[in-house]
């Protein structure tokens, strides 16, 4: 008597066994992606190479492997509108950038971190100090 069904046993367990050993890989959850724009800064002074110092800083304190990737954009997008538009074209969930404004001592420091799906501001920070060593 022949069994044709027992022909395809071995070819359903090894279905079973690739299917349980690839699907946790395919639900995995991405990690949040959070674009960095370089921050506009306005002092009398070339201030331009803050803008590196403050993206590290921010990418060490941000990103949690797995969790959080930060990514530094290259340019800065002109006005809001076109930040969240940079934004969403890069698939970036949240956005953060910002201006330092250098006079003399005194260190304004405004920045924002939208969510770029929701389009709002997650979270406002405005802090002034009275000496350089204040803008970060």
């Amino acid at each position: 008597m022949k069994r044709p069904h027992l022909k395809r046993w071995p070819l359903f367990l090894f279905l079973c066994i690739a299917i349980l050993f690839f699907a946790p890989a395919s639900f995995a959850q991405q990690p949040i992606k959070i674009l960095i724009a370089p921050f506009k800064i306005h002092s009398q002074e070339d201030m331009s190479f803050l803008n590196s110092g403050i993206a590290s800083m921010l990418t060490s304190r941000l990103e949690q492997e797995g969790a959080v990737a930060v990514v530094k954009a290259d340019v800065a997008p002109g006005n809001e509108a076109a930040a969240r538009a940079y934004a969403q074209k890069q698939q970036a969930d949240y956005l953060l950038t910002g201006n330092l404004t250098i006079f003399g001592d005194s260190v304004s420091t405004d920045a924002s971190f939208y969510d770029v799906n929701a389009g709002t501001v997650a979270v406002k920070f405005d802090e002034y100090g009275k000496n350089s060593g204040d803008v970060l």
